[in-house]
């Protein structure tokens, strides 16, 4: 399957361009990123992928879809990554599936998290602290594991109510205690785009803590793909601050007009009625980690949340830069 996905991603490639000067030199690059002991295969489809993505962008000047660099600039510089004056945790696996967040749980009466697919590491670090988990995923069939105070619904979370899918307005309804704050641990492929939006700031505010993976975000570079990522910061930063900001590591960034675009993100909100004190944030936080411990970690673009004073962490140096 994977020897197939290199094809694919290969012959994608081929079609956009012939492969240019700098594009064998972009590509000798990435191969030096490549961890000793790393399954050539897998490394050969992420180079693949990486190479066709930056193309299809760097074709974007023949539609009228491309975005300004000087505004894609400002979204990512706009971003504030604060630090709440509120001690952080990691919960989750070590790994992927692990999560940073505001060590801010007491009185937290459930939590609600679409899209698990085959884990639910954080879930169940949240299930052992007593907190109620409701998963849902349309995906898999059942959930990840066993627990009295887990539920599980398989089914997706989009924008609207349609068979085989559900709104976090109706979720809230169905299964949510009626008083009480939670904790929104979304990801959802890419869906997130329309979901947050959509949901409105009456049920986002029923969350003290939303953890997000934020999928594509590449697509910044297009001027569809930058006015839902404005969005959608639009609608979390009206009741919630960025405490935590990190690149999944699994793909490369994109190389896109000197700005390096993160395919996957992860952010963590806490509501600003939470926040105890306000001042720069660190990234990266000491407790990130990268999601496979055998790729390389990759830092992110300096110009996210430049204009916010970060805390620079050691970690930040020796993260990768490609």
């Amino acid at each position: 399957m994977l020897r197939r996905l290199v094809h694919v991603a290969r012959r994608t490639s081929d079609r956009l361009h012939g492969e240019t000067r700098t594009q064998r030199t972009r590509r000798r690059e990435l191969d030096t990123a490549r961890p000793s002991g790393a399954d050539p295969d897998a490394h050969e489809y992420r180079v693949e992928l990486t190479l066709a993505r930056e193309q299809a962008l760097a074709a974007l000047h023949w539609t009228g879809d491309v975005a300004d660099p000087v505004e894609v600039t400002k979204t990512m510089e706009g971003l504030a990554l604060r630090d709440p004056g509120v001690p952080f945790v990691r919960l989750g696996s070590s790994g992927d599936g692990g999560y940073v967040i505001p060590d801010d749980l007491e009185g937290v009466v459930a939590c609600v998290s679409p899209g698990v697919a085959d884990r639910a590491d954080f879930e169940l670090a949240l299930l052992e602290r007593g907190i109620p988990c409701h998963l849902l995923d349309g995906s898999v069939p059942r959930a990840p594991l066993d627990h009295p105070l887990l539920t599980f619904e398989p089914t997706f979370l989009g924008p609207r109510d349609q068979p085989g899918w559900t709104t976090l307005r109706r979720v809230i309804a169905d299964v949510a205690p009626p008083e009480g704050d939670m904790v929104l641990q979304m990801d959802i492929e890419g869906w997130e785009w329309e979901v947050i939006p959509a949901a409105g700031s009456d049920v986002l505010s029923r969350f003290r803590i939303i953890v997000l993976e934020l999928h594509d975000l590449h697509l910044m570079a297009t001027r569809s793909g930058l006015r839902r990522v404005q969005e959608v910061f639009s609608a979390l930063s009206q009741d919630f601050v960025l405490v935590n900001l990190h690149p999944n590591n699994y793909e490369f960034p994109i190389s896109w007009h000197g700005l390096s675009m993160h395919p996957v993100v992860e952010m963590t909100w806490l509501r600003q009625d939470r926040v105890q004190s306000v001042g720069p944030g660190r990234y990266p936080h000491p407790l990130n980690a990268a999601n496979s411990p055998d790729l390389p970690d990759f830092a992110l673009d300096p110009r996210w949340c430049a204009g916010t004073g970060l805390k620079p962490s050691g970690a930040a140096s020796r993260a990768t830069s490609v």
